[in-house]
């Protein structure tokens, strides 16, 4: 059998390894946030890493992969961290925990194959190189497509927490590094192979734990956030409601007094006291300005906010459609779902005003049976995107914080929660 030649044996691993570095790179800056431009941390990258990229090829060509093992540390490892530091828009436990996870990951990746290639391919380095011309750009894509923007997410809503993370991983990473080069490369001093297989095999379980622990600390940190909003908006409710309470109050009276002002005024102009009459009218005239719409539910809670918000609505010539077979008594918190049904209703007259007027028309429907569901409806103009949960998303500014508080109503009653676009028009509808 011909002999493969030495040479391209290490050929192969010199270009191997020279994708592994790089890609190592890519799979970091998919995974962390810039201070700079995209264009000026691209260019100031580059400047420094092909240098340094270049370095590691002599040192792997003229002394070999032992040799670049037992310095990367200082040719790779501490200038890529430290200017990564420098263009991160985070410099503290989030920065080194992501470092530390790539850089293990990939360790985890070059030891794998090369073991592969190793025992099985008898060290050609074809499989080495095949192997990781395919894997790096798959995990790329999985890390765009499945984990950065959650990443990044979890990154803006936790500001604590990090140090210990960052911590774990880099005594992990340390390890990782140590049986991999020392006291030689693990391809040569084959006694550190088992402890790094264990080592390679616990990875996945901690890092699992980690991102489990920060997604636990990260939907904690929206509950707390949504509780928030709903306290704010339950406030303003309630300002609402008590306005509404006023004005009816005031009402009652000035009702239970008209019969003796219609008597009064009956007595002056049968005494054909004209003047007095007149003078008594205008007096009188507050009760006939103070507004009053027929009762639209049963439920003066969500009566009060139904009001409000179609009166806002015939201000901008928002045509209401409505049928409100609302109880008086209701299984749900009377306030929590006013915040729900104000915080819809807002969004349909916001949708309805980039309308033209004869377009401009606003669906409210509430059923008791088979069981309580409201339906909020209306036409809207361009394009309505939704998140991977189906729930509504804009790039306005704070846009997200209504569907947060009907998210949180939804959550806490056990309600289902559907929007729905069709022939134009954008609905809404909570089953409870």
């Amino acid at each position: 059998a011909t002999t493969m030649p030495e040479v391209v044996i290490e050929l192969f691993r010199s270009i191997s390894l020279a994708w592994s570095l790089a890609h190592t790179l890519i799979l970091f800056l998919f995974l962390y946030e810039f201070r700079y431009s995209k264009k000026r941390t691209l260019s100031i990258t580059l400047a420094v890493l092909l240098p340094i990229l270049v370095l590691n090829m002599v040192i792997l060509v003229f002394m070999g992969a032992d040799w670049l093992g037992k310095l990367i540390v200082w040719t790779t490892i501490l200038p890529s961290l430290v200017l990564f530091w420098i263009l991160s828009k985070y410099r503290d436990g989030r920065f080194f925990f992501t470092f530390c996870v790539v850089d293990t990951v990939s360790f985890a990746l070059i030891i794998l194959t090369g073991l592969a290639d190793m025992y099985i391919f008898r060290g050609k380095c074809i499989f080495l190189l095949i192997s990781r011309l395919l894997i790096y750009p798959v995990l790329e894509w999985l890390v765009v497509k499945y984990i950065r923007k959650y990443y990044f997410s979890v990154q803006v809503k936790l500001k604590r927490g990090w140090t210990a993370f960052a911590i774990t991983s880099a005594l992990f990473y340390l390890l990782l590094l140590i049986l991999m080069n020392y006291p030689a490369s693990f391809t040569e001093y084959r006694y550190n192979i088992p402890d790094l297989i264990i080592l390679i095999t616990l990875m996945p379980m901690i890092y699992y734990n980690i991102f489990h622990l920060l997604q636990v600390q990260s939907e904690s940190q929206d509950n707390m956030h949504r509780k928030e909003i709903f306290a704010l908006e339950r406030a303003h409710m309630e300002e609402i409601i008590q306005q509404n309470s006023e004005t009816e109050e005031k009402l009652r009276i000035e009702r239970h007094d008209l019969r003796h002002r219609l008597t009064s005024l009956r007595t002056m102009i049968e005494n054909q006291n004209y003047d007095e009459a007149i003078e008594y009218l205008n007096k009188s005239s507050a009760f006939f300005s103070i507004p009053r719409t027929n009762r639209l539910c049963q439920n003066t809670t969500l009566d009060a906010v139904f009001s409000s918000y179609f009166s806002q609505a015939e201000q901008y010539g928002i045509e209401i459609e409505h049928s409100l077979a609302i109880p008086s008594d209701l299984s749900v918190d009377p306030t929590e779902l006013s915040i729900v049904i104000a915080n819809a209703l807002e969004n349909a007259i916001h949708a309805c005003q980039e309308l033209p007027e004869e377009r401009r028309i606003i669906r409210c429907k509430y059923v008791v049976t088979p069981r309580h569901m409201l339906q909020i409806s209306n036409p809207y103009t361009g394009i309505i995107l939704f998140d991977e949960y189906g729930r509504p998303t804009s790039s306005r500014a704070e846009h997200g914080i209504g569907t947060q508080s009907i998210v949180a109503f939804c959550d806490k009653y056990a309600a289902n929660l559907n929007y729905k676009v069709a022939d134009g028009w954008f609905h809404i509808r909570i089953i409870m």
